[in-house]
């Protein structure tokens, strides 16, 4: 019981929405670290796909990464899910280039933030 008391107070956050994860998972340390672990590493690669789809403009991919990016968003609570689905439509209609590279930069912010708050999320249910 204080195991998964520890791991309740781990994951709190007024960044993110850590509801899933906590229902998921039912507040087990190794699948949470595993699952927070493959959405790090998978995220980073397919943003750095995105950005490169968009300086491509490669509408096809915008919106395919896009939509990958979407259910993890979502699956994992992160705040620019809303935009990330905006920018997989906007792909899916060819919308200028330049609205969507607009629009991929306002989420950077936010994305980094979410994502340095798993990093240390990750590091404490590590410890």
């Amino acid at each position: 019981m204080i195991e998964n008391t520890n791991i309740k107070q781990i994951l709190t956050s007024n960044i993110i929405d850590l509801t899933n994860l906590n229902e998921c998972f039912l507040l087990e340390r190794a699948p949470i670290i595993d699952f927070i672990t493959i959405f790090l590493e998978q995220t980073k690669k397919k943003i750095e796909e995105l950005q490169k789809a968009i300086k491509d403009e490669d509408y096809l991919l915008i919106e395919k990464t896009a939509h990958f990016l979407q259910s993890s968003f979502s699956i994992m609570g992160l705040s620019c899910y809303d935009d990330i689905s905006k920018l997989e439509m906007m792909a899916t209609q060819k919308e200028k280039i330049t609205a969507i590279s607009t629009l991929f930069k306002s989420i950077t912010p936010s994305y980094r933030t979410s994502i340095r708050e798993f990093e240390f999320i990750l590091k404490k249910l590590k410890s």
